[in-house]
């Protein structure tokens, strides 16, 4: 039910985006729109929605070179490209019941993961102050505005990409004994992660490599001079697709290898007579970020705002 509401709220904001979009491809033709180029940085809370383990968020980061079309005074349209970070532990502990046996699950881990993203937002701007006593000076006004800022982005945790990260720290234990016995009786396994090439190689077979979803953010922006500006903001980023890939695409080894990453163990009853079995499901897992950038741009061309 969650991923149906976030998916239909995601497609209203992209549909929105792409009529303002629109608007103001109309409203270029009549004035050439003023062009900007810097960066924005800074730190993020980050986490990942499961329907599986229960994770707690971390403090990641993100950074990106940006580019902006100033249609008007009050709009704009942003292209940014850069990384963000994303870190998340979880303190899982499961048991599932089957024929005469208990399988236990007691996960202790942290995940790491830099995706390479693209971001495309529409940002409203609010001028803040009244008309200046020298209008000659600036026309515009004090040239400090209030934002609000919507949009979509995309990443990839490619191999291809040098600089993208991924993998797990920590140990998973998974147990198996004879009912009515004591949880250190029957076979233990704890398998320690360590995020390394081989640890990677498994964790990226069981993810994605493509991630997409909605942001939604307000900020300030300070003018410097007429050619420079600084800016604050806040924003928030849903993943709308599924972080861990379908468990059918996956071998029994990797599906056995270090546990079964981002899923569960479901029981499933076949066979005459009735037999039960461990299958592994998708755990339905997504991004989670909450930022707080802070940005600096410098007009190319175009009219001061």
């Amino acid at each position: 039910m969650k991923r149906t509401v976030q998916q239909k709220l995601g497609k209203k904001i992209i549909l929105s985006l792409v009529a303002i979009v629109g608007l103001a491809t109309i409203n270029a033709n009549a004035q050439s729109p003023t062009i900007y180029l810097g960066a924005t940085l800074g730190p993020q809370y980050t986490n990942i929605n499961s329907n599986s383990e229960t994770f707690t968020g971390g403090v990641g980061y993100n950074a990106s070179i940006r580019a902006e079309a100033r249609f008007s005074q009050p709009f704009g349209l942003e292209l940014q490209a850069g990384i963000s970070n994303l870190s998340a532990s979880t303190k899982y502990k499961d048991s599932i019941a089957y024929n005469d046996y208990v399988q236990r699950f007691n996960n202790n881990y942290t995940f790491n993961t830099t995706w390479a993203q693209v971001r495309l937002l529409a940002k409203y701007y609010i001028r803040l102050g009244g008309d200046p006593i020298t209008p000659y000076d600036r026309p515009e006004g004090s040239g400090n505005y209030l934002y609000f800022m919507g949009g979509v982005y995309m990443g990839t945790i490619s191999s291809s990409l040098g600089f993208t990260k991924y993998g797990r720290t920590g140990t998973q234990m998974t147990q198996k004994h004879i009912n009515n016995t004591t949880d250190t009786a029957g076979t233990k396994t704890t398998t320690t992660l360590n995020d390394n090439s081989v640890q990677e190689t498994f964790d990226q077979n069981a993810l994605t490599n493509l991630d997409y979803g909605v942001i939604l953010g307000a900020g300030v922006e300070l003018r410097l001079s007429q050619y420079a500006s600084l800016d604050f903001n806040l924003n928030f980023s849903d993943g709308l697709t599924t972080l861990d890939n379908p468990a059918s695409t996956l071998t029994t080894n990797q599906q056995t290898a270090n546990g079964f990453f981002l899923g569960h163990y479901a029981i499933q009853i076949s066979g005459t007579p009735p037999q039960a079995s461990l299958v592994p499901t998708r755990a339905n897992a997504t991004n989670m970020f909450i930022a707080f950038n802070i940005g600096l741009k410098f007009k190319l061309f175009g009219d001061s705002y």
